[in-house]
C-alpha cells in the first residue's frame, strides 16, 4: 500500500513537471516575454521601473516569465500562509499566462487566496474609472493634476461602494535644490493607496478646490480583470516616486497598457496627467464622462451665464440675509445663488438655516451640480505640452539662434482657454542663444508658475506667481549677467470681457550674479492678454527693475502668438528698456508642440 502511495505522488510531480515544462516551452515560443502586456505588467520600459525584489524576481522579461510560471507550479505547503503563493501576489500575470496560453486553472495547483478574495469582495470592480484631477499650479506635488483610478461595484453585503486607487508621493521639503536631487535621483517615497472615493472627492474638491473629471472607461471582462487584478499586485510594493519619470501618470500609463497593448508604445520622455486622458480620446476607451466642478469653480462657471446685475443681487442676498422669496429667478442665476450660498457655508459664515431656506425656493432640478464636458471645458482640448521652438533673436543689435524646449506643461502666451484661469508652468525651461561666436545661456527656469484667476464679488480670487531660474539679467553697472534668482509675487486679474484681461502683480525676490553679488530686486508688473480674431493671443506687460533702491530699468513687452494648429504655432516676441538702459530686442519663433 505504501508502495503504491509513494508510486503515486511520483506520477503526479512527474505528470506536473511535464506539464510545467510543457507550459514554459509553449510561452517562450509565443514569446510571450516580448509581449506589451508583459511587460506593463512588470511596469518595464528599457528597464525596471520598480526593482523590489517582492515584485521583481530575476534580471530581464525572459527570465522573468519563465520564474513566474514555474512558480504557479508551486505546492500550497511551501507557503505557511496560503496567501504568499504566487498565484494570490500576482493575479494579473497568473490570468494573463492562463488567457495567452489558453490553460485553465485545474493545470496549476488550487490556491484559496483568502486575501485575495476579500478584495473582490470588499472593493468590487464592476465598473473602472479614470480620475482627473485638475492643476494647482502653486502646489508642486499637483502641479499638473493628478490621475487615478476609481473602481465601483456592489460588494458582498449588496452595497454599491466606490474606491479611490492611487499612486502619489508626499513632498516633504520647500528646498529647491534638495527636491530637484529627489526627483532626478534619489526619489521619493511612493505611495500606493485604496480608499473610500467619496473621501478622496471631498478632498480635492472642498479643501484643494480642484475641478474632477470622471471618464468612465469602456472595457471588455478579460481587460477590466486584468486591470483590477493588477491593483491588487502593486498594493504592498515599495516604489520610488520621480517627478519626471515614474509619477502617477506612468503608472496609470502601464495600468492602460493591460487594456489595449498599443497604448504601450505611447509612452514619453515625462508622462503627465493631461496625456493619460488624452490617451483614453485617442484608443476610444471612453464610455461617458462628467465634470464635477469645486464650489469655486462651479461659481465662476456659472457666473459666466449670469449678469453682473444679476450676481451684486446674489452677493446681498447671501451676505444680508436678504428675503428671496419674491424674486424670480432663471436656472442659471438659480444655480449661482446655491453654489454660493454653499460656498459661504462650507467656510462657516451663513448658518444652515438660512441655505435650508434659499434652497427652498429653488426647484430641485435647477440645482443638478454636474456639468457635461462636451458642453466645457475639458482636458482633451488643451494643446500638447512638450514645445520645442526654434527661431532668431536679436538683442542690443546682435544677433542669434534661439533655440527652447520646455519639457513639459505651458506658457502664458499659450492657448489656455480651456483651463480654469490663465496660467503658465515652466519646469526645466531651457532656451539657448547661437551664434558664429558664441553658445549663451538665455534662460533656465527650474520651476516657474503663475496663476491668473479672474477676481469677482464672490469668491475673491487672488493671482500669483513664483520663479527659480538662472536667467541674463542686467547688473548695478548696466552689464548683462548670468543671475540666479528666486522672486514671486502677489495681484490681481479682472476679466474685462470673455477675450480680455488685465492684471497687476507685485513682485519681488533676492538674487545673485558676480557683480551685484546676493541682492534683493523689486520688479512689479502691470499688464493685459487678448484673445484676437484668426486664432491669436496678445500679452502686453510693463515691468520696472529696481535693485538696492535703484532703478535699472523700465521695461515693455508685447508678445503676440498665431496659433496655426494644436501642434504648432509662431511667437513674435518685442521688448523695449528705457532708463540706465535703453534697448529693443526682437524675437520670432516657431514652436513645435509634441
Amino acid at each position: 500500500m505504501i508502495r503504491r502511495v509513494t508510486l503515486l505522488i511520483i506520477l503526479t510531480q512527474i505528470i506536473s513537471y511535464a506539464s510545467e515544462k510543457e507550459l514554459v516551452a509553449l510561452a517562450l515560443k509565443k514569446k510571450l516575454y516580448n509581449q506589451a502586456r508583459w511587460k506593463a505588467l512588470l511596469h518595464y520600459n528599457n528597464n525596471f521601473n520598480i526593482k523590489n525584489n517582492k515584485f521583481i524576481h530575476t534580471d530581464n522579461l525572459k527570465n522573468e516569465l519563465i520564474y513566474t510560471i514555474k512558480s504557479f507550479y508551486n505546492t500550497k505547503s511551501k507557503y505557511k500562509n496560503s496567501n504568499e503563493h504566487p498565484q494570490c501576489l500576482f493575479p494579473a500575470r497568473f490570468l494573463f499566462i492562463k488567457k495567452s496560453l489558453n490553460v485553465n486553472k485545474t493545470e496549476f495547483p488550487d490556491v484559496n487566496c483568502t486575501a485575495f478574495n476579500t478584495y473582490l469582495q470588499k472593493a468590487p470592480a464592476n465598473q473602472i474609472s479614470l480620475i482627473y484631477a485638475s492643476e494647482k499650479v502653486n502646489n508642486p506635488s499637483s502641479m499638473m493634476g493628478h490621475t487615478f483610478f476609481k473602481l465601483s461595484g456592489m460588494n458582498n453585503s449588496k452595497r454599491y461602494v466606490e474606491h479611490a486607487v492611487s499612486f502619489y508621493t508626499i513632498i516633504n521639503t520647500i528646498n529647491p535644490l534638495k527636491l530637484a536631487y529627489q526627483n532626478i535621483y534619489a526619489g521619493m517615497q511612493g505611495i500606493f493607496s485604496l480608499r473610500p472615493y467619496q473621501e478622496t472627492l471631498l478632498k480635492y474638491l472642498n479643501e484643494e478646490d480642484r475641478n474632477i473629471w470622471e471618464y468612465n472607461l469602456k472595457l471588455t471582462n478579460y481587460e477590466r480583470k486584468l486591470m483590477y487584478y493588477h491593483l491588487w499586485e502593486l498594493k504592498d510594493i515599495k516604489m520610488h516616486y520621480y517627478l519626471t519619470s515614474y509619477n502617477c501618470s506612468t503608472v496609470v500609463y502601464y495600468i492602460l497598457s493591460l487594456a489595449n497593448p498599443k497604448i504601450y508604445n505611447e509612452k514619453e520622455i515625462w508622462m503627465t496627467p493631461l496625456e493619460t486622458v488624452k490617451i483614453l480620446y485617442k484608443y476610444n476607451l471612453i464610455k461617458n464622462a462628467k465634470l464635477i466642478p469645486s464650489k469655486n469653480w462651479y461659481i465662476k462657471m456659472l457666473e459666466e451665464q449670469v449678469s453682473s446685475k444679476d450676481e451684486y443681487t446674489i452677493y446681498n442676498i447671501v451676505n444680508t440675509n436678504k428675503d428671496i422669496s419674491k424674486l424670480k429667478f432663471n436656472t442659471y442665476t438659480s444655480k449661482l445663488l446655491y453654489a454660493y450660498a454653499e460656498y459661504e457655508y462650507s467656510k462657516k459664515q451663513l448658518s444652515q438655516q438660512k441655505l435650508t431656506e434659499i434652497e427652498s425656493h429653488i426647484p430641485k432640478k435647477l440645482l443638478d451640480k454636474t456639468i457635461d464636458i462636451s458642453h466645457y471645458k475639458s482636458p482633451q482640448k488643451l494643446p500638447n505640452e512638450r514645445q520645442l521652438s526654434v527661431g532668431y533673436k536679436n538683442i542690443n543689435k546682435t544677433n542669434f539662434m534661439n533655440l527652447t524646449f520646455l519639457p513639459a506643461s505651458h506658457l502664458i502666451t499659450d492657448n489656455n482657454r480651456e483651463y480654469f484661469g490663465e496660467s503658465e508652468l515652466k519646469i526645466g525651461y531651457l532656451s539657448l542663444l547661437l551664434n558664429k561666436e558664441t553658445i549663451k545661456l538665455d534662460d533656465f527656469t527650474l520651476y516657474g508658475m503663475k496663476s491668473y484667476t479672474p477676481y469677482d464679488l464672490l469668491t475673491k480670487n487672488l493671482s500669483y506667481q513664483f520663479e527659480l531660474a538662472i536667467k541674463k539679467d542686467y547688473t548695478l553697472k548696466s552689464k548683462y549677467k548670468d543671475t540666479f534668482k528666486f522672486d514671486g509675487g502677489i495681484g490681481f486679474d479682472f476679466k474685462v470681457t470673455y477675450d480680455i484681461n488685465i492684471f497687476t502683480i507685485l513682485n519681488a525676490g533676492i538674487g545673485y550674479n558676480n557683480e551685484d553679488n546676493t541682492h534683493l530686486f523689486l520688479n512689479p508688473e502691470v499688464g493685459f492678454m487678448i484673445y484676437e480674431i484668426f486664432n491669436m493671443k496678445s500679452v502686453v506687460i510693463y515691468q520696472p527693475l529696481y535693485k538696492k533702491s535703484k532703478q535699472i530699468y523700465n521695461q515693455y513687452m508685447i508678445m503676440h502668438t498665431i496659433f496655426l494648429n494644436k501642434f504648432s504655432k509662431i511667437s513674435l516676441d518685442y521688448k523695449y528698456l528705457t532708463g540706465r538702459i535703453n534697448q529693443k530686442n526682437f524675437s520670432i519663433s516657431a514652436s513645435w508642440l509634441f
